[in-house]
């Protein structure tokens, strides 16, 4: 597990965009992600809104990018083992879109 964690945590080191984002939404642990067919809608504690989105219940990711199985895999661990995250995000559609995350131990 712990060999598992450590893999999760160098995977989230590597920038997953080539430009720049928003802002971090803070430090904070998962309370409920939703799966929907093309998003992943995530909340969280201690959130903030960069990017002043109109919308902000949730933060998210489109499920058909190159990258969303690694952020799905590494939400689902930091959810699952109570961790804080942090997340970098870009835009709105209409809520934050994720771009990169960070898993504090």
């Amino acid at each position: 597990m712990k060999k598992l964690a450590v893999l999760f945590l160098t995977l989230c080191s590597i920038s997953t965009s080539s430009h720049a984002y928003d802002g971090w939404v803070g430090a904070g642990k998962i309370t409920s992600i939703r799966q929907q067919q093309t998003l992943t809608l995530i909340q969280m504690t201690n959130t903030s809104n960069p990017g002043k989105c109109t919308e902000t219940q949730y933060i998210m990711f489109r499920n058909d990018t190159a990258h969303a199985d690694r952020f799905n895999a590494t939400l689902m661990m930091a959810f699952a083992s109570d961790k804080v995250v942090q997340l970098a995000v870009t835009g709105c559609a209409p809520w934050p879109v994720i771009t990169e995350i960070l898993v504090v131990k």
